[in-house]
């Protein structure tokens, strides 16, 4: 067939539509792959957001679960004073009434200022501080026991914890005088009342 024989107008509108459906294809192929990545971007986003909320999920149920397993712990300690701001008034008026159930001749005492305790071995106290308020004893004793039962009683019924540091005794005189307001012996203690709480908490 010659050049001159052949239809351009016929070859012309196939080569436009050919042209025209290599383009679309091109743009439905370009716009698939644009799609496909800003879906699995998408997706890995997602994957992303559930992890973080399984995580956050985990942290919150097993914090629930320490809360559950110690808080019951963490209210006792409260109600005996150790947790919380000190009982100052409660020290005082528990050491008067056993030092008068004991008849102790005699008892004067004074307290310090509270301040800061640092353990004598590593202690992790997370948010909480330890704080300790020092108290000094000067005790009348007729007999040895005295001081034991003082502190027997001071231990079952105070609302606070403390623990003693220093304990010296010392005879007055020789031999005994067995009558309840005479002093045979003398000791100088220390004590220290300790409480817990977080630092900005108020005393």
């Amino acid at each position: 067939m010659r050049l001159a024989e052949i239809d351009w107008t016929v070859i012309r509108g196939a080569s436009i539509f050919l042209a025209v459906a290599l383009v679309v294809s091109g743009a439905l192929a370009g716009g698939a792959h644009y799609f496909n990545q800003q879906s699995q971007t998408m997706h890995k986003q997602e994957q992303g957001k559930l992890a973080s909320f399984r995580a956050r999920f985990l942290a919150l149920d097993e914090e629930r679960k320490l809360i559950e397993s110690f808080y019951p712990r963490y209210q006792t300690l409260e109600s005996e004073g150790l947790i919380g701001s000190e009982h100052r008034l409660d020290w005082v008026e528990t050491l008067g009434a056993a030092a008068r159930n004991i008849k102790l001749p005699s008892l004067r005492y004074d307290i310090n200022a509270q301040d800061t305790h640092t353990p004598d071995f590593p202690m992790p106290s997370g948010r909480f501080e330890v704080f300790v308020s020092e108290m000094n004893l000067q005790i009348g004793l007729l007999h040895e026991n005295d001081l034991l039962n003082l502190f027997q009683q001071i231990n079952t019924q105070v609302r606070g914890h403390f623990s003693v540091n220093r304990c010296q005794i010392r005879r007055k005189q020789e031999g005994m005088v067995m009558n309840a307001t005479h002093e045979n012996l003398s000791a100088v203690c220390g004590l220290q009342w300790l409480t817990i709480r977080q630092p900005e908490e108020g005393a």
